[in-house]
């Protein structure tokens, strides 16, 4: 695609590679996890710039597009996942969310799927924690910032680990158990292990597996 657009524009596809092969994130160190759609204030910024620059030189950019739209499609599931797994029997759940920020190790919020979920579930109970940063109450009227990974799983139905934080691997599920009113937990990217949240009497929703 990068190719087609290059010959339409001007550009010399060759004097982009060192670019991208100065990237070690590419090859053994690409990042294979999946994830909840484009988040952060660059790739999606990027990829809809590719998208506009091959519009006005008729240039094909149909896969970009693709990765756009099936973005957007990711940014729903959680909400499907609870829609599926704790609406049909609990329609008014306390909710906890654990993680506001796009990613771990950064306070910024761009394209957060924690805080595109927050907006969506105004009318629910939510109690929410991040390490670095405390919801805004322009996002959601009736929310409760908590202090601890513990304060935000007591009394809920349903908890979403929505953000990779380091503090949040060493989760035990037998606890999250016991602190919970519910059992259901909603974990994107596997942060919790499977084995051990069954073992706990969790029902444990990872992207990427089907559901035992």
């Amino acid at each position: 695609m990068f190719a087609e657009i290059c010959e339409h524009i001007g550009a010399n596809w060759q004097d982009i590679v060192p670019a991208l092969r100065a990237d070690k994130r590419i090859g053994q160190y690409s990042y294979l996890s999946p994830g909840l759609g484009l988040s952060g204030g660059n790739l999606e910024r990027d990829v809809k710039t590719v998208i506009e620059i091959a519009n006005t030189f008729e240039a094909k950019a149909n896969i970009a597009q693709s990765w756009l739209d099936h973005s957007n499609l990711r940014r729903n599931w959680p909400l499907e996942m609870i829609a599926s797994h704790v609406f049909p029997e609990n329609q008014s759940p306390v909710i906890g969310i654990l993680g506001l920020t796009y990613k771990e190790n950064t306070n910024s919020i761009k394209n957060s799927p924690s805080v595109k979920l927050i907006k969506e579930l105004r009318k629910y109970k939510l109690q929410v924690y991040d390490p670095i940063i405390s919801c805004d109450p322009a996002w959601h009227e009736t929310i409760e910032n908590k202090e601890s990974v513990k304060q935000t799983c007591l009394g809920a139905d349903v908890i979403l680990i929505m953000t990779a934080w380091p503090e949040f691997h060493g989760l035990k599920c037998n606890k999250i158990s016991r602190w919970m009113r519910g059992t259901v937990v909603i974990d994107p990217f596997s942060i919790l292990n499977s084995a051990d949240a069954h073992a706990a009497g969790l029902k444990h929703i990872v992207l990427g597996k089907k559901l035992k």
